[in-house]
């Protein structure tokens, strides 16, 4: 029986005996018959309405095993696509390489470019996981506990109630931007990646250039920041720190407590600033540390 609106998926996987035909009847209808297999798959997806039941037909015999997929999470309405999700901890992955795709857990869904030009993903309960591949344009990513956004010049992506998001960077110029919770939140930044972690989310990107971490919330947070096998250059400030090396700029605001290690090699320069008010700077060997009212920033491996 239909939970939504919209689109049904009926999903029939068997790659030991891909023989026969599936068929999906909706009351008062004609069935639909899919006997195409590909991939030792068989698909049908039909459109229904809240409430509908719906007959489904399995190909061949009461002995033959199978996996059988259903999914009543998409609605499709002009050029705006919704997602809602389940009460489980849902699978959800969005594909904007090559036009969009979306898959929901074992389903997926196609569209060529520029047909869907927004998505609304709403995971509902449960503990959600969505994985996202950026296109080959400029992407802009705001990652939030609370509600997250995804667009280029082609689509708007809303994201709600998700509480584990990864971004992958398609190879365009992206803008990444992540902010933290009213928790402790931890952030472990390296050349080109990122993550952020705190109570009940977890945000990761990578394969991206230029990464903006802010620690707006409350909580005691921490930023691990780490060098790349070449030359880079660490600023510490009591508002905000940044490592940045050959084609890659990481940026951290807010953050009570600041690590940063050059462990990787090359020829790197560490620029400590104070505060305003009493600060204390230590070095001993390779390591350096200014603590001032409100931050604490400690180096490690630095040449200069």
């Amino acid at each position: 029986q239909a939970t939504h609106d919209g689109i049904f998926s009926v999903q029939w996987t068997n790659h030991d005996a891909q023989t026969g035909r599936l068929a999906v009847t909706r009351a008062g209808s004609t069935a639909l018959r899919d006997s195409t297999w590909e991939s030792g798959t068989l698909r049908i997806d039909l459109d229904v309405t809240v409430g509908q039941w719906l007959d489904i037909q399995l190909p061949g015999s009461a002995a033959d095993h199978g996996d059988l997929t259903l999914a009543n999470v998409l609605t499709h309405s002009g050029s705006s696509l919704s997602l809602h999700g389940t009460s489980a901890s849902d699978q959800i992955g969005v594909d904007l390489s090559n036009g969009l795709k979306v898959r929901f857990g074992d389903i997926e869904y196609a569209y060529p470019a520029r047909a869907i030009g927004q998505l609304n993903i709403d995971a509902s309960v449960g503990n959600d996981e969505l994985t996202v591949v950026g296109s080959a344009q400029s992407d802009k990513v705001d990652l939030r506990p609370t509600n997250s956004t995804i667009e280029n010049s082609q689509i708007h992506i809303a994201i709600a109630a998700v509480e584990q998001i990864s971004f992958s960077g398609g190879g365009g110029p992206d803008r990444i931007y992540l902010y933290d919770s009213d928790g402790d939140d931890t952030l472990t930044a390296r050349p080109h990646s990122a993550e952020l972690v705190g109570a009940g989310y977890r945000f990761a990107v990578e394969q991206v250039d230029r990464i903006y971490i802010h620690a707006t919330g409350n909580g005691q947070d921490y930023a691990y920041l780490y060098d790349s096998s070449g030359d880079d250059r660490l600023s510490v400030r009591p508002q905000f720190s940044s490592m940045s090396g050959d084609g890659y700029f990481n940026y951290v605001s807010g953050f009570e407590r600041v690590y940063a290690y050059a462990n990787a090699g090359g020829n790197n320069v560490a620029d400590l600033y104070d505060s305003a008010g009493n600060d204390r700077f230590t070095t001993s060997g390779a390591s350096a540390s200014i603590v001032g009212p409100g931050f604490s920033s400690f180096t490690r491996s630095f040449e200069q």
